[in-house]
């Protein structure tokens, strides 16, 4: 048995995880800048954001 394997599509799912954490990266760092205000609201916008990303995931395996 051999199995044909195509790493296109890992490549570019390696790509895209490496500019999400770049991204997450670069949002942490500015976080540590903020006064309580801005982290309360920061934080309340990506739980939102996170929320989304949860629910696109789980609706790409059905």
């Amino acid at each position: 048995m051999q199995l044909n394997i195509h790493s296109e599509g890992i490549e570019d799912h390696l790509i895209t995880l490496q500019e999400k954490y770049l991204n997450l990266k670069t949002a942490v760092l500015k976080n540590l800048k903020l006064n309580p205000e801005e982290k309360k609201g920061q934080l309340k916008k990506i739980k939102t954001e996170y929320l989304v990303e949860k629910k696109n995931v789980n609706g790409n395996f059905y």
